[in-house]
């Protein structure tokens, strides 16, 4: 039997996160572990030890997906996270790597995007668009 992949969805939106959940459950090799609403919840998650995946919205309140990933980072170094944002532009790209994402999915893209670039990361791949100039 394949090995459950735990995630955490990290999303200010009840919409986002029941989007992805509904995703994610069409495949058995993934658990959903828990949801946040907020990067302060997320960070602050008992669960953290035990999930094998964040899926982590930028733009939250209280903390950001930003700040949430670089304290993620300092106590789970090992631990792959994938940022969702609305933001595509190169300078926020290059935050999120910054910041410990090892992937990026823009929003519109996550029905087209969200499995390839999980099977990618968890292979041990950066998933990032290419810089355009």
């Amino acid at each position: 039997m394949e090995k459950q992949i735990n995630v955490i969805i990290a999303d200010d939106s009840p919409a986002a996160i029941e989007g992805i959940i509904v995703m994610l459950s069409r495949k058995k090799k993934f658990r959903i572990i828990d949801t946040c609403r907020n990067g302060k919840e997320l960070v602050t998650n008992t669960n953290l030890s035990e999930a094998d995946l964040l899926l982590i919205d930028i733009d939250m309140p209280i903390l950001n997906g930003l700040e949430a990933a670089l304290q993620i980072k300092k106590n789970h170094p090992d631990l792959p996270m994938i940022a969702i944002s609305m933001h595509v532009e190169w300078e926020y790209i290059e935050d999120f790597i910054f910041a410990g994402y090892k992937g990026f999915i823009p929003k519109p893209q996550i029905p087209l995007m969200l499995f390839g670039t999980i099977d990618m990361v968890l292979e041990g791949k950066e998933v990032f668009p290419d810089r355009k100039t």
